[in-house]
């Protein structure tokens, strides 16, 4: 029995590696997009002065740091 025991939590331990892996690659590839997205807009007259637009680029920088 404890054997089995062992032979799921180990299972469950390499499934969570996994998830963690997905997870961050995930979060990299959002935090690329919304880079790419706040540069964009920097250029844009329309936004360029938005609040929103500041707040975003000041998250990404602490988020980077």
């Amino acid at each position: 029995m404890e054997f089995t025991s062992w032979i799921l939590q180990t299972r469950m331990m390499e499934e969570a590696n996994k998830m963690i892996v997905d997870s961050a690659n995930r979060l990299g590839k959002a935090a690329g997009e919304l880079r790419d997205l706040v540069y964009q807009g920097k250029k844009s007259p329309l936004v360029a002065d938005k609040e929103e637009l500041l707040h975003a680029e000041e998250v990404l920088e602490e988020a980077s740091a």
